[in-house]
């Protein structure tokens, strides 16, 4: 599971982004299509158009920036802090609000931080997903503006304008993420090497399984497949269509 939530990492989100509109488009969205011409449904269900659709696309593609944090802040926790707790009669729920947490805080606000820096000048999915219905980041703005404008001086000191303004907003976030680093009571024993803990799910094993696998599927398989088998039938009955 470890590797397999890293390939949405490698994978371009401008790709997932045009597989989910083919998915979830209001109109010809496969999904949306089903629901309304097999299960009668009036309109469509979903609308990847949307504020919520954009975020949900960035999130597939962004979790693995707060993974790689927290997964190695937690490889190199040191383990007797959670057993001694568990000696001394803590709860796992104690452990994990009282130790855990707080030794990895400060990775997921980095994570966080970080998220929030990439989407601000992330331009491919939002560009496929937010132009046609006016939801705009600052790239896609002076991408706008300037398309829109053919060139103009004006159009590009806007632009200007705005890049400087995402550049701003950068600076302050690295500063911001170099204090959270710096500051705090907890602190990860680096330069050793520890042997995680495994702690044993039991009745939260297959919820946390289902949870992984659909993660798997709706960023890595279900995406692919659309892209590959649209691609494949379009090409398909371009190269079979009959001259006229």
């Amino acid at each position: 599971m470890k590797v397999l939530f890293l390939v949405p990492f490698m994978l371009p989100s401008f790709i997932g982004a045009l597989a989910w509109k083919m998915l979830l488009s209001p109109r010809a969205g496969y999904i949306n299509r089903f629901f309304m011409d097999v299960l009668g449904f009036d309109g469509p269900v979903f609308d990847i158009y949307s504020f919520t659709g954009i975020m949900g696309v960035e999130t597939m593609y962004l979790f693995p920036f707060v993974f790689i944090q927290v997964c190695g802040a937690l490889e190199r926790m040191d383990p007797t802090l959670e057993e001694s707790a568990r000696v001394s009669g803590a709860s796992l729920f104690t452990i994990t609000r009282k130790i855990t947490i707080p030794l990895v805080r400060p990775s997921i606000l980095s994570g966080a931080l970080l998220i929030m820096l990439y989407s601000m000048a992330h331009f491919g999915t939002v560009a496929v997903l937010g132009i046609e219905t006016g939801i705009f980041n600052i790239p896609t703005l002076i991408y706008e503006k300037i398309h829109q404008s053919a060139g103009s001086f004006a159009s590009i000191r806007t632009g200007t304008v705005l890049a400087t303004v995402l550049v701003v907003t950068a600076a302050v976030i690295m500063t911001i993420q170099n204090k959270v680093l710096s500051r705090g009571r907890y602190q990860i024993i680096a330069g050793k090497s520890f042997r995680p803990l495994e702690i044993k799910l039991r009745g939260l094993r297959v919820p946390i399984l289902c949870l992984c696998i659909g993660y798997i599927a709706f960023t890595i398989l279900l995406p692919s497949i659309t892209i590959f088998l649209v691609g494949g039938l379009r090409t398909y009955g371009c190269r079979s269509r009959p001259k006229t």
